[in-house]
């Protein structure tokens, strides 16, 4: 019979602690290194003295205090493969779990046959929730033959997530989030002073309320989760959102949006697949604006190691309550590329959908594509870049504006932003997006640039 593995105490698998005072033995800390950057002779004591210190909470398990020593040292040692070790194992006892994983990933990087840092990468992985990378490092690990004490932690870790899988386990996450920021375009309006309409038949200037008003804004969302695992390989989840986004001074264009989806993912093999409903509906300057109900089927393969090609899709029926000439039914697909290895992870793809209300004005066929990239710069703080673009060809030519000319919009768009963890369950958020519509009839066309810095709040179990 195996007892429940806790993932943050060592004493939870046999002789551990021994293994990882027997791998600092061989290693070493230069004390005197401080000298190399002009530090006075009584500074260098003080390093070692300190290094001492975390040396003895690492044998003693004061893991909390060899995490406070370790932080005072990071500037001096981070990267020593023996700092790094007791940095790290301090981090993943005391829960900082993002820190750990940055650490072990690294010394698994640069010394990838060192079975002890995949273990422990392994172990952060657990940790952080991420059973199928957990296992497949787990199931590494014993394929190479460790010490009996590793091998049989292993098996225990393996034992313990196959029982994880196997029953049902309700989870949730709670997420608040604030920010301000600055947008030159709130109202989404052409920047031009001087329009033709008429196929330049003739010219009208535009009042300042028809141009592009720009505001400070703030931006507060809230959003629930809740998943529960059927079987190990069938899972039904839920969500319920709402945002709000305030413009200072100009109550006209402020916009509410609420959200409800529920769904269902199975496993097969290597194939992951998803069924989705969700509908949305939004307010614009507190009064109704629209409503989508949308029916999504997903598709992904996990076969390797770092790509994970995806595709949808999708039904929408769209119900505006400011124009009926909006009123629309929707199909669109999109096909997807995933990659992540290490500290980058990315994602591009591209889409297409069409509106099948002939009798719709606004009917129009969308091609698009999409790309991210992220880089996980070090334990705390994520860089991150993201571009899109559309294209919009409307269905029916005959627009009061232009008559007889077709419209036609490109749209781009190009964000660029990072998030900072200030604590496990606090995140500093920064983004900085520009986008501009193109479109063939000029009084639609129009620039956005928007600034926003905010805060969020997460909890999960």
């Amino acid at each position: 019979m195996h007892h429940h593995i806790d993932p943050y105490r060592r004493d939870s698998y046999s002789r551990i602690p021994v293994l990882l005072l027997a791998a600092l033995a061989p290693l070493q800390l230069n004390p005197c290194r401080a000298a190399s950057v002009g530090d006075a002779a009584p500074a260098v004591v003080t390093e070692a003295a300190t290094l001492e210190t975390l040396i003895a909470s690492i044998r003693s398990g004061d893991f909390s205090s060899a995490y406070q020593i370790a932080h005072t040292l990071l500037a001096m040692y981070e990267g020593e493969e023996a700092f790094d070790l007791m940095y790290g194992s301090a981090a993943l006892e005391t829960r900082n779990l993002n820190e750990a994983w940055f650490v072990f990933d690294r010394l698994h990087s640069r010394f990838p046959q060192n079975l002890n840092y995949h273990f422990e990468l392994a172990r952060c992985q657990y940790a952080m929730g991420q059973m199928l990378a957990a296992e497949t490092g787990f199931q590494t690990v014993l394929a190479a033959d460790p010490l009996p004490a590793i091998a049989t932690a292993s098996r225990n870790y393996l034992q313990q997530i196959s029982q994880q899988q196997s029953r049902s386990r309700r989870s949730w996450s709670v997420a608040l989030a604030t920010a301000a920021g600055y947008d030159t375009n709130i109202n989404t309006a052409t920047s031009e002073r001087e329009i033709d309409l008429f196929d330049g038949q003739l010219s009208a200037i535009l009042s300042e309320e028809q141009r592009a008003i720009h505001s400070g804004y703030f931006r507060y969302s809230a959003a629930v989760q809740m998943s529960l695992p059927l079987t190990s390989k069938r899972r039904v989840y839920s969500s319920v959102s709402f945002a709000r986004k305030d413009n200072n001074g100009n109550d006209t264009y402020d916009l509410d949006a609420v959200q409800f989806r529920a769904g269902a993912q199975q496993l097969l093999g290597q194939h992951q697949l998803n069924a989705s409903l969700g509908y949305e509906y939004y307010w614009l300057g507190h009064d109704s604006l629209q409503s989508m109900l949308q029916l999504t089927t997903e598709w992904r393969w996990n076969g390797w190691q770092h790509w994970q090609p995806q595709f949808e899709l999708h039904v929408i029926s769209k119900d505006s309550q400011l124009n009926d000439e909006a009123d629309t039914l929707q199909i669109g697909s999109r096909t997807a590329l995933a990659y992540q290895q290490g500290l980058w992870s990315s994602m591009a793809g591209v889409s297409w959908s069409s509106d099948l209300d002939d009798q719709a004005e606004l009917a129009r066929d969308t091609a698009g594509a999409d790309a991210r990239l992220s880089y996980q710069l070090n334990s705390r703080l994520a860089l991150h870049l993201q571009g899109l673009y559309r294209q919009y060809d409307y269905q029916h030519g005959n627009d009061l504006l232009a008559p007889g000319k077709d419209r036609q919009e490109h749209l781009g768009q190009a964000s660029i932003g990072w998030q900072y963890q200030l604590l496990h369950w606090l995140t500093l958020h920064n983004q900085f997006s520009y986008l501009r519509n193109a479109s063939s009839i000029s009084v639609y066309q129009y620039d956005r640039a928007l600034f926003e810095a905010g805060l969020t709040v997460s909890f999960q179990n």
